[in-house]
């Protein structure tokens, strides 16, 4: 089957990965896809330019880093957590320009010259918002509706 991700890792080789599409199984397909030295193609580092909680940042990285491990082990943010490896959990979560995404099935190099805003930087954690209104599932923002709500 053919979908965005295996479209995001093409330049590496990769022309297939098993549905459901998982982190272990698009490694899986990169390895797979390995020249016969066992380096994948395109594991040269690449300088990578994103903003990040509104700081721009530029790290040499693999192609294939995805972006869950560019914000831990490059930029040093560790609120982005790798939880599942299945995609479901949500643990990785971050805003690219406003929209929710999971980190873990993005590349760093999709992203490059983007805007990423992780946990560190979400309004209540840098006083935008009470700790009694913590933004909602989406963290889009404070409300009304989410100082309710129980953290």
């Amino acid at each position: 089957m053919h979908n965005a991700v295996c479209d995001a890792v093409a330049h590496l080789g990769v022309r297939h990965i098993d549905m459901p599409t998982t982190p272990v199984r698009v490694w899986s397909a990169i390895n797979d896809a390995a020249d016969g030295h066992g380096t994948a193609k395109g594991d040269a580092e690449m300088q990578i330019d994103i903003t990040v909680n509104g700081t721009a940042e530029s790290h040499d990285v693999e192609a294939r880093t995805l972006l869950v491990y560019y914000l831990r082990d490059a930029v040093g943010l560790k609120g982005t957590n790798v939880g599942c490896d299945t995609t479901s959990c949500g643990a990785c979560t971050v805003l690219l320009n406003g929209e929710s995404v999971k980190s873990c099935t993005v590349l760093a190099a999709q992203v490059a010259g983007e805007e990423v805003t992780t946990i560190e930087d979400w309004p209540w954690r840098t006083g935008g918002c009470t700790r009694s209104s913590r933004p909602s599932r989406s963290a889009t923002g404070c409300s009304a509706a989410t100082a309710r709500r129980e953290w």
